[in-house]
């Protein structure tokens, strides 16, 4: 409709004129209806004007507010309704910016953009100008004492008026009548709209600064000589010139200034009182006086702090004292006394302060209601007994909903839209139609939108509902309605849910009209029609004897009734009642506001008293006494009945605390504190206290506790902490990557490499190497303490040559620090460690855990250092079960270092294998380069041999004589497979096991022969784990293996022989059947176990030949072969004895054919039975223990194959 308002007003003034024009009254054809009244006669922007309506005839209307004040008429509000014949009353609110003129209510016969004829209402309304004051109640200054400033709008005043000036006007005793302003400059003059804005702050009101506590009135006037004003409320404030103290008196005290701002105006300070929270009964009160009247008289009076007209006071701690000597009053500064350890409130004792009791009810409509403070409430609240009883008869309508806006639209599927305001937030409700194509019903589409901070803030839908329209015949209308409250019932984050029809239990309700040539939307709100409203309020002090009564009308405004008497009088007591009522809901508060003349309290906390030991001396030496003051503990035995014990420790204990003067000391290390925490006492340093930095311990019986840094000797020093040890040297590494701040600090950056897990390494030769491999790192930390510096100072660590600022501080309340760094990333070279404030510097001494190093020689040396890597984790260490990469990373070179050779434990090897570190460089930071740019450094390590190796370069400096080598960084080889031997180890025990128990005791005859194959098989395993590389004797095993073959191709023999007697010996061969199934058994066994050996030969295999592929030179093969040669003769000749018993059964089986041809009875088969039947016995553990002899010539065999091909 805005884009229609140019036009309405042209319309507008045209109607207002016709009748003029045509020389005809203006209700020459009606009236149709009228404005019968309408109210109030004077209003400011935003109130509500009631207009009351009488309709003669059926029909649409449109009832506006019009600016008959200018020539051309502008329309701030209206609404369009179809009526009927009857009395209405319409609220039309003013809007909220608009300039001072006149406004009046007209109703016009039909609907814009066409209406038919106007009537004015009888009554004018005149538009004062007003003041909005944000925000309405505020202290003079923040927290931090910076002014308060107001934002103050204007609005109604008349275009073009003038401000140059604002008043700000007490409004309540306690700030005495006072009138301050605020020049405007440039002066403000109001534009067509009647609106300014403003920002003033307290700090620049004139004649003085500030605004002492109370109720003030903010007012200027516009051309018409209109007042506009706004009230404000000004609150007390206190603020500290320090938060903490250490609860001392003396060397030195707490030094405390309290600044109060917006107290009484002129009012007297009588008392200050520190009350602590966390002891009970424990507090400390102190009599502001800031002067005696007349200084010279011990009988003089004392002069009290007070504010000054603005309610302002400044006052420092101080303690006054009768010099006798001098006749004169005197004061130190600081509390007087000690304080125990705890968070104080700090209560300000002036006079007046204002209390209150606040009581809520429900009222109801038409109908007398009443709230009553009762003397027992009072009397708790006031200290006296005073009965009052506030009454209110409100006359007026039900609750209903009432039109406060519409809209319409004539195309039917236009989106309808009303703006609205709800609890400080703003709302949007839209409307439109849409029609079921499926069954023809019609629908409202209604949508809420919160439109608060638009357009900075997109607006938020909180409900979208479909309502069902149906149709009014009595207006030909399709016409759906709902009911909402916006943020309640909560559908989701800030949502609402609306409830179909008009439904009380909602704040608004919105109605959805569809015509056949036009739609309309309505917003209502819920409220009530007020037609009279009368509070009473009854007065009685029970203690005074006083009655009094007040009655009048209360203020009815656009959401409550208010009713508030003047402060009156009664005897010292000044009272105040106020009645506010809810015009909607009828919830109704009473307050009852009171004070007395008399001392009262304001109370601030923030005040923390902490403990503290102080040494009276500067620097201190081993043996000598000093005078240590503990303050700011907790309380002693005259608060709490018990005594408070500080318990003390040098340096954890490491020292024992010698107390030779204490008023109370149980045991050495132990004083008694005194009734207010403190305790002055002198300790011995012991003689043999180094020199540094030392502390000193204190805790009471509470677990207040304090540690006072000695330092001894030295003022300024620093460590070098290695895995949180003090370091004995001060050689240091430099951080591979330094971040420096916006400011320029540069910010080293550690890079430390661990062990994936913690195992044990383990030598071949069995030396164990590691348990837990450290964690290897480059940057080193170095941590920097001082004394002697004034507190709040920062202080600034630099590192010098190139004054790189590494590291900043706060000096604390003792004036020590304790700052810490990263080296950072620099280059090889010697730095001084400076300290800097803002006004001088100092070097820091080297300090390493006994010694003080004088100045001269306290430097920091960085030297080059190597960290070595996994190559695919920089935060890994290398560990590797052979050959393999690994990364790496170094500083602290100087820039053009040339490297030129690599160390491992200190020895001179695998240079052949790295020859490229010859091309690595350095840069202008230190740090170590790869010969291309974009790739890291690396170093291929061939070892097989588990360790801990260190690996560093060789370099040389430019212009140094000779070679130097870095600090080395580690690398682990862990061998996985020289862990498996022991286990195949384990396995061929368990065989010779098996052959001594099973084979021995079938072998008798044959038991000098298995005895010695024994002894070699333990010869075997004393050495099968050196195995590798057995080269020099295989021939010989060959050899040897070739005659078993030889020797085994006769069994073949043998078997065709035996075959051969078949013809001959059936009955031979029927009776050697049983001797024949127990061979087969025991070939089967032997078969079994042979198997068992063939498993662990493999395994044994499975672990040499990758071993093979591991060895490093022939050297170790050499040795390896030396170790085992004799083991091996052993074997041959073992297998060479075998070769010849194989040879005897031949000879035997061949006897035993020849004498078969000479059988002719059964004994002789018998005894050819017999004799077979012990050949075979014998032959079996020959065969037996040949088979595995075999076996394992062949897995020498293949070792020797296997490394001559590597060869």
């Amino acid at each position: 409709m805005v884009k229609y308002k140019k036009y309405i007003t042209i319309i507008f003034a045209l109607l207002m004129l016709a009748p003029i024009l045509m020389g005809l009254p203006i209700k020459a054809q009606g009236p149709y209806a009228e404005i019968t009244s309408s109210g109030p006669i004077a209003a400011v922007p935003g109130q509500i004007i009631e207009i009351n309506v009488t309709v003669y005839s059926e029909g649409y209307y449109t009832i506006a507010l019009v600016d008959t004040g200018t020539f051309y008429p502008e329309i701030y509000n209206y609404i369009e309704l179809y009526l009927f014949p009857g009395e209405y009353t319409f609220r039309l609110s003013l809007p909220e910016e608009m300039p001072g003129t006149y406004v009046t209510p007209y109703i016009y016969i039909g609907t814009w953009p066409s209406p038919v004829w106007a009537y004015p209402s009888p009554n004018t309304t005149e538009i004062f100008p007003k003041l909005i004051v944000t925000p309405t109640i505020t202290p003079n200054v923040d927290a931090l004492g910076n002014n308060k400033t107001l934002t103050i709008k204007g609005t109604g005043f008349e275009p073009g008026s003038v401000v140059d000036t604002m008043y700000a006007k007490c409004q309540t005793a306690s700030c005495g009548g006072l009138v301050k302003n605020w020049t405007i400059s440039p002066a403000i003059t109001v534009g067509d709209n009647g609106t300014f804005t403003t920002r003033l702050s307290l700090g620049e009101l004139q004649p003085t600064p500030y605004l002492a506590r109370g109720k003030y009135l903010i007012e200027t006037y516009d051309a018409r000589g209109y007042s506009a004003n706004a009230t404000l409320l000004i609150v007390p404030q206190i603020l500290l010139s320090t938060t903490e103290g250490f609860g001392a008196w003396k060397a030195p005290p707490d030094n405390v200034t309290i600044y109060g701002y917006g107290f009484s105006a002129d009012a007297t300070i009588k008392l200050i009182k520190f009350s602590n929270t966390n002891f009970t009964n424990i507090y400390y009160e102190f009599e502001p006086v800031v002067d005696y009247s007349p200084r010279t008289s011990y009988y003089a009076s004392k002069v009290l702090l007070k504010t000054d007209d603005s309610g302002y006071f400044e006052y420092t701690f101080r303690t006054w004292y009768w010099d006798s000597k001098n006749g004169i009053w005197k004061f130190y500064w600081g509390f007087g006394t000690n304080m125990t350890a705890g968070l104080y409130n700090i209560t300000v004792v002036e006079a007046p302060i204002i209390e209150s009791i606040t009581k809520s009810s429900t009222f109801t409509i038409n109908k007398t209601n009443y709230i009553t403070f009762t003397t027992l409430e009072t009397e708790a609240v006031f200290g006296t007994s005073v009965l009052v009883n506030v009454t209110a008869t409100i006359i007026g309508s039900d609750l209903r909903f009432i039109p406060v806006a519409t809209n319409r639209s004539f195309i039917l599927d236009q989106v309808l839209a009303i703006d609205f305001t709800y609890l400080g937030k703003d709302y949007r409700i839209t409307a439109t139609r849409w029609i079921d194509t499926g069954t023809g019903d019609h629908y409202t589409r209604y949508e809420l939108l919160n439109m608060t901070g638009y357009p900075a803030i997109p607006p938020v839908s909180l409900f979208v509902h479909d309502e069902l329209m149906t149709y009014d015949s009595s207006i030909g209308a399709n016409v759906s309605a709902i009911s909402f409250t916006p943020g309640y019932p909560s559908a989701g984050p800030g949502g609402t849910e609306p409830v179909s029809g008009e439904n009380l239990a909602y704040k608004f309700s919105a109605l959805f009209y569809e015509y056949t040539n036009q739609i309309f939307l309505v917003l209502k709100e819920r409220s009530r029609e007020i037609y009279s409203a009368v509070a009473s309020v009854y007065y009685k002090n029970y203690d005074t004897g006083t009655e009094k009564t007040f009655t009048g009308n209360m203020t009815i405004g656009t959401d409550y009734l208010t009713y508030t008497t003047d402060w009156f009088s009664d005897h010292e007591w000044r009272w105040k009642v106020t009645l506010v009522v809810a015009r909607d809901t009828l919830d109704a508060t009473a307050t009852l506001e009171g004070y007395v003349i008399r001392e009262d309290t304001f109370r601030a906390p923030g005040y923390l008293v902490r403990p503290r030991l102080a040494v009276e001396a500067g620097q201190v030496l081993p043996g000598e006494e000093i005078t240590i003051l503990a303050t700011g503990f907790g309380p002693g035995k005259f608060y709490t009945g018990t005594e408070n014990i500080l318990t003390l420790r040098l340096d954890n204990s490491t020292y024992p605390v010698i107390i030779v003067d204490a008023e109370t000391s149980y045991e050495d290390n132990t004083v008694v504190l005194g009734r207010d925490g403190n305790v002055t006492f002198v300790m011995r340093l012991p003689e043999d206290l180094p020199f540094g930095a030392h502390w000193l311990w204190g805790k009471d019986i509470y677990g207040y506790e304090y540690t006072l840094m000695l330092i001894v000797g030295a003022k300024n020093y620093f460590v070098v902490l290695v895995r949180a040890v003090i370091s004995k040297s001060n050689v240091v590494s430099a951080a591979p990557e330094t971040e420096v701040t916006a400011a320029g600090m540069h910010v080293g950056l550690k890079l430390e490499a661990c062990p994936c897990e913690e195992f044990e390494v383990t030598k071949v030769c069995g030396f164990k190497v590691s348990s837990a491999i450290p964690c290897d790192y480059l940057g080193d930390e170095i941590v920097v303490n001082g004394s002697g510096f004034s507190p709040g100072t920062v202080v600034k660590i630099f590192l010098r040559p190139g004054e790189i600022w590494v590291a900043k501080a706060t000096v604390r309340e003792d004036g020590s620090f304790t700052a810490s760094f990263i080296v950072p990333t620099i280059p090889a070279g010697e730095y001084q460690v400076v300290i800097k404030t803002p006004t001088e510097e100092y070097i820091a001494q080297f300090f390493n855990g006994t010694y003080v190093f004088p100045p001269e020689e306290s430097v920091l040396i960085v030297k080059p250092k190597v960290l070595l890597t996994s190559i695919t984790r920089k935060d890994l260490m290398p560990i590797l079960s052979g050959p393999g990469l690994v990364r790496v990373i170094g500083t602290g070179f100087k820039p053009g270092t040339v490297i030129s050779g690599l160390v491992v434990n200190n020895t001179e090897v695998l240079f052949t294998l790295n020859t490229h570190i010859t091309g690595w460089s350095v840069d202008s930071n230190g740090v170590l380069r790869a010969t291309t740019a974009s790739v890291e450094p690396a170093l291929y390590i061939p070892f097989s041999d588990e360790g801990i190796y260190e690996v560093a370069l060789v370099y040389r400096e430019p212009g140094a004589p000779e070679p130097d080598v870095s600090t080395p960084g580690y690398v682990v080889v862990a061998n996985k497979v020289l862990h498996e031997i022991p286990k195949v180890l384990t396995g061929l025990g368990s065989l010779r096991s098996l052959i001594e128990e099973t084979i021995l005791p079938q072998v008798t005859s044959t038991a000098n022969i298995v005895g010695a194959i024994q002894g070699d098989v333990s010869v075997i395993k004393g050495t099968v784990e050196a195995i590798v590389g057995v080269l020099g004797k295989l021939d010989t095993i060959e050899s040897k293996v070739s005659s078993i073959e030889g020797k085994l191709g006769k069994l073949d023999d043998i078997y065709s022989a035996v075959t051969g007697l078949s013809g001959q010996l059936n009955n031979v061969l029927i009776a050697l059947q049983a001797s024949t199934a127990a061979l087969n058994a025991s070939v089967t066994q032997l078969a079994a176990s042979v198997g068992e050996i063939s498993a662990a030969v493999s395994t044994i295999k499975d672990q040499i030949i990758p071993l093979l592929s591991n060895l490093a030179t022939k050297d170790d093969v050499n040795a390896i072969t030396t170790a085992l040669a004799p083991a091996l003769e052993d074997i041959s000749s073992g297998i060479s004895s075998i070769s010849d018993a194989l040879s005897s059964v031949s000879a035997d089986v061949s006897a035993i054919k020849s004498q078969t041809a000479d059988v002719a009875t059964k004994a002789d088969v018998e005894a050819v039975k017999t004799d077979i039947g012990g050949k075979v016995d014998a032959i079996m553990p020959v065969l037996y223990v040949a088979v595995v002899l075999a076996l394992l010539a062949f897995i020498f065999a293949l070792l020797a194959y296997t490394a001559a091909r590597r060869k």
